[in-house]
């Protein structure tokens, strides 16, 4: 009776650590998911211009701070993205992961010459004539001179995580990283007295942070809001807000 009565306590003490140690292990939000997201991405961004030496002169210095804090013209469009990662329980309330993903973004304008939003020009078709049938090139837009056109394109991050959870299946976190975007810049300018459009394609690069919410709806599915800022440039900065779904195993 007595070895009996020692067993039953032993296991009643071993119990929760174990019910723990399962519950962590069980976790939707510990160990390795993928997921896809859309976002809605807004672009503010002005034309970049070349550094000029100037005089440190006061009046310029009031000029640069006035000029960085003016609110840049912005657009907006949609975007999707492919992401995976890993997370790691520590305890029963807080997580670290790590992230990395790859997508689309959008949200192209064009600025007049003086800096100020305008709608998109038409593309003009450039055609050949080789054959019989003339051939239509690739569209291109047509700007005029001082005009500038942001396009963005594929895009690529990788992040960190920290979170709590106030409850099993609900995490509050927030993110930093990096993040890569190509873009397609494309400006026009005036050569031997005619408009000339020229077209380059540059990688903006900038730290990102952010902030969400994630809802585990089972153990191995989650919906998740997010919202991002990028800081590409002092030219060029972006704002995302997605929505997601991630499937952990």
């Amino acid at each position: 009776m007595k070895s009996f009565t020692i067993l039953t306590a032993a296991c009643i003490f071993a119990v929760p650590s174990v019910a723990a140690a399962q519950s962590s292990e069980t976790s939707a939000f510990n160990g390795p998911f993928v997921g896809l997201e859309g976002s809605l991405d807004s672009n503010q961004a002005r034309k970049p211009t070349p550094p000029v030496k100037k005089p440190p002169t006061t009046a310029a210095k009031k000029t640069g701070k006035k000029k960085d804090r003016a609110k840049l013209p912005d657009d907006q469009g949609f975007g999707g993205r492919l992401f995976a990662g890993y997370d790691v329980l520590l305890g029963d309330s807080f997580l670290i992961g790590v992230e990395a993903g790859i997508g689309t973004s959008a949200g192209a304008f064009t600025l007049d010459a003086n800096g100020k939003k305008k709608k998109t020009p038409k593309k003009q078709k450039t055609k050949t004539s080789g054959s019989k049938k003339k051939k239509t090139k690739k569209k291109d837009i047509a700007l005029a001179a001082g005009e500038y056109r942001l396009d963005p394109g594929l895009t690529a991050d990788a992040t960190a995580r920290i979170g709590f959870l106030p409850s099993p299946n609900f995490l509050i976190y927030g993110r930093g990283g990096y993040r890569w975007l190509k873009t397609k810049q494309i400006r026009g300018v005036t050569k031997a007295g005619k408009t000339v459009t020229t077209t380059g394609k540059v990688t903006e690069k900038g730290f990102t942070y952010g902030g969400g919410l994630e809802f585990a709806v089972s153990e191995n599915f989650r919906i998740r809001g997010e919202f991002n800022r990028t800081n590409f440039s002092k030219d060029f900065k972006q704002n995302k807000f997605s929505v997601g779904a991630t499937v952990s195993f």
